[in-house]
This record gives structure tokens, sequence and C-alpha cells, in this order.
């Protein structure tokens, strides 16, 4: 999966692709086990990705509204095992869509986008307790001026990351 140059925008025949559908065969199988009432089929599988990750770019990427909020990394949605990312992910929006009583999620939507927000920061958390997702763990170099040392606390905090205590902590 590539992106647009310099815009963040997604490929969608990327998506529709057979090679990259045929990916989503096991995940696919795996959700009817899982969520049967969630009816998934890879088509809309694909179809739910490309809107997810277009979603976070729009809305948390370089020039999106919300930019505090961490983006899911790409790496996630290649991880096409029955058990991995994706289907964690799908798994989580189909349950935030049955507890909303909505059929489908507008992702455009500002109304929704609140709530869009509070979704992916769902399915990070859950990536977090299966260990897709790791807490960054940031050291701030001592020759860091203070006032930008402050800052940069600051955004590690926002982001959700920790500081590392010493220079053997450092991308643990």
């Amino acid at each position: 999966m590539s992106s647009g140059k310099r815009n963040g925008s997604l490929v969608p025949a990327e998506f529709q692709d057979e090679a990259f559908l045929a990916k989503l065969d096991p995940v696919v199988q795996q959700l009817k086990v899982d969520v049967p009432d969630a009816k998934y089929e890879r088509k809309g599988l694909a179809q739910l990705i490309l809107q997810l990750r277009q979603f976070m770019e729009n809305v948390m990427g370089k020039n999106g509204i919300a930019k505090t909020y961490p983006k899911l990394p790409a790496s996630l949605f290649k991880d096409f095992r029955p058990d991995g990312a994706i289907a964690i992910i799908a798994a989580r929006l189909h349950q935030f869509k049955k507890t909303r009583g909505i059929r489908q999620i507008d992702w455009n939507s500002p109304a929704m986008r609140r709530q869009v927000l509070e979704i992916v920061n769902h399915c990070r958390r859950e990536l977090e307790k299966v260990k897709l997702i790791k807490q960054p763990v940031i050291l701030l170099h001592s020759s860091l001026a203070p006032e930008e040392a402050g800052r940069m606390r600051e955004a590690v905090a926002k982001m959700g990351g920790q500081l590392a205590s010493g220079e053997g902590r450092s991308g643990e």
C-alpha cells in the first residue's frame, strides 16, 4: 500500500487489487467465526481498511485537525494473520457500529468525527493489549535547550509515550 505524494491520499485501486483481496481471505474466514453477524467479505473489508486509513490521514495526519491523536501504524494494515491487527480492528469497528445502532460509519461527517476518533483509540488500546502496538519510549538528549526539552516532554505525553530514564532504556 502506498500513499499519494505529499498529500496523504491513498490509492483506492490498490485496495481492489486481486492480490490484496486474496491476502484478506484468512482474516475474513476468522471474522466469520468471531463476529458472524458482521457478514464481512473481502471487498467490504478492503473498503473498510481504505476508509479508516484515509480518515486517519485526513483527520489525524500532517494537515489534519486532530494531530494530537496518534494514527495507527501503517504496518498493522499489512497484518493478514487470522488473529492479527486487521481482524482485531474489523471486529472492534463492527462492535462500535452495533452498539451505536448504525449500519455504516460516515467517515467524512464532522458530527461523527469525535466518535470515530474514540473508536480509533479503542482499537489502539486493544492492539496494545495484545502487544501489536508498543508504547514508545523516548530519550531526550541532554544537549536540548530547556524550553525545547519541555515542549518535547509535552508532545511525548500527548502522544502516549514514555520518557526514558537513562541512555540504556531508549528504543526498548
